[in-house]
């Protein structure tokens, strides 16, 4: 059974006019009160049927011997970065070290929008303004960023299933 959280009974109070954080006003709040019990499975919402959920397709992530290949899945709007499927575990397989460079080749579709080496940082400061970055975020995936710019303007890059990023180990 799948139930649509009513923003009218279930939304933190004095929040019903901002529409920017509703992971923190709807989701997490009606979740804690699921959690404490201050609320039923029924009093969430109305009740859906399985015919109206959609599912988002997703990309698999490919990891070879020298590679990952993943999809593009988030862009960091304040920022131009680049967020993708690999996740750190998977690009860990390519055995990086701060400071190694990574070939980097991202295509929209079977176009290809970007390449070249890429330095692998643990913060923008590994890398001069204006140069690009990897580097594991917040959600322990690879971000693909510039320092003190945006990736995504620069190369006019987009985000979601067609959007396509590998990553290779450059052999010395």
């Amino acid at each position: 059974m799948t139930r649509e959280i009513s923003e009218v009974a279930n939304r933190r109070a004095n929040t019903e006019h901002s529409y920017t954080f509703h992971g923190r006003d709807v989701y997490a709040y009606t979740g804690a009160k699921l959690a404490s019990g201050h609320i039923s499975f029924e009093e969430v919402g109305p009740e859906l049927s399985v015919e109206h959920i959609v599912e988002i397709p997703t990309v698999e992530t490919e990891v070879g011997f020298d590679f990952v290949k993943g999809a593009i899945d988030i862009l960091d709007v304040r920022f131009g970065s680049l967020w993708t499927s690999v996740t750190r575990e998977e690009f860990y397989t390519l055995l990086p070290e701060f400071g190694d460079r990574f070939e980097v080749t991202i295509y929209n579709n079977d176009m290809l929008v970007y390449q070249n080496q890429v330095t692998y940082g643990k913060s923008f400061a590994d890398v001069r303004i204006g140069q690009p970055l990897l580097y594991i975020n917040s959600l322990y995936r690879v971000g693909l960023a510039i320092n003190q710019g945006s990736f995504a303007k620069a190369y006019n890059v987009g985000v979601g299933q067609n959007w396509h990023i590998e990553i290779r180990r450059i052999v010395n």
